[in-house]
């Protein structure tokens, strides 16, 4: 198994303890993970920041980039490159949102309707055709790939979403978080049945419960340590692992109260899944 985890998160983890940078990487490493998820902005504001991780000893499980189509050919060609330098085994792009309010809510709960209007729409159009030039431009050397993004206004929030964008661009890979199908109430093992072998990158998310709160498989988003939630982490982990999955799985537990007790938790339940 491979272990990552956002790089946001290792930062996070040095602050607690009054620690620069390199003390939150060398955490990561006592904890046994061996990499970390960059944000395309991290990387571009700070062009040594690769060099560094890589000194420190660790590698780059894939960059994640947001975009707003159309006219990011040179963003898409930039993004690319740094992960290809890094040693990256992909990039993963958020393609855009809509308006609040523009897709009324009942269009997500259906494939059918959901697809209808994203036939309709030019911004759905206009993210297809900048994540098929990405696809074109990658080539086969990394992979590109999307996420069920936990916005309201995302059109890959859910599994119709996802699907119209999976049906239109074959070359497309699938980064899936665990904990992301939740915001909408749906179940992310359902998601592993329907959309597993595009599976090129995986983001292990858990969610706490919160009193009261039930709307389908939603019991509440509050961010804990993968292993303290409600979510079936384990069985989605084994089955990926019994699917001859061998990809990075990426810690996310943005917002935790306890960043460096998170990734250890993580990281030794994480292991212990895949035993």
């Amino acid at each position: 198994m491979k272990l990552s985890v956002f790089h946001h998160h290792a930062l996070a983890a040095a602050a607690e303890a009054g620690k620069e940078a390199e003390e939150g990487y060398a955490y990561l490493l006592s904890c046994g993970i061996e990499a970390v998820t960059l944000d395309l902005a991290e990387c571009t504001k700070d062009p040594m920041l690769t060099e560094r991780l890589r000194r420190a000893g660790l590698r780059i499980s894939a960059i994640n980039g947001y975009y707003q189509f159309p006219g990011e050919e040179e963003r898409i060609r930039t993004h690319l490159q740094i992960a290809a330098d890094a040693g990256a085994a992909g990039i993963m792009m958020i393609p855009g949102f809509f308006e609040k309010g523009e897709v009324p809510e009942e269009v997500f709960a259906d494939e059918t309707a959901c697809h209808a209007f994203f036939d309709r729409s030019e911004k759905t159009a206009a993210m297809c055709e900048g994540m098929a030039y990405a696809i074109r431009q990658a080539n086969g050397r990394l992979f590109v790939s999307v996420e069920d993004y936990d916005s309201e206004t995302s059109p890959t929030r859910n599994m119709a979403g996802l699907s119209w964008f999976m049906q239109r661009l074959p070359g497309l890979g699938f980064s899936l978080d665990t904990g992301n199908f939740a915001f909408s109430g749906e179940d992310a093992e359902a998601a592993l049945r329907k959309f597993g072998s595009r599976i090129v990158d995986v983001h292990v998310k858990d969610r706490g419960a919160e009193p009261g709160h039930r709307v389908g498989y939603n019991r509440g988003l509050r961010p804990v340590a993968v292993g303290d939630g409600y979510l079936p982490v384990a069985a989605i982990v084994g089955r990926l692992l019994r699917q001859g999955y061998d990809g990075y799985f990426t810690i996310e537990h943005f917002g935790v109260a306890d960043y460096r007790q998170a990734i250890a938790a993580s990281a030794d339940f994480l292991r212990a899944a895949a035993r």
